[in-house]
């Protein structure tokens, strides 16, 4: 999967918002904010990739993420 500007604005606006990075910064600071939270996101996604249980196929594990995620 690959990680689009929309799930990176995202993520750097929650970051923000717990006081992870500086609301107010520099154009510099923004563009280093978005590759350190690019290189989270992308570890954040093979762990997820690797937990994925292989002996389950991965269209019902999606069924059941989407579950799951309804759920919360």
């Amino acid at each position: 999967m690959e990680i689009t500007d929309a799930m990176l604005d995202a993520a750097v606006r929650k970051a923000v918002e717990a006081g992870l990075f500086a609301r107010h910064g520099t154009s510099h600071d923004l563009a280093n904010n978005r590759e350190i939270m690019r290189s989270v996101l992308e570890a954040s996604m093979q762990v997820a990739i690797s937990e994925v249980p292989e002996h389950e196929p991965a269209r019902r594990w999606g069924r059941i993420r989407r579950r799951a995620d309804a759920a919360s």
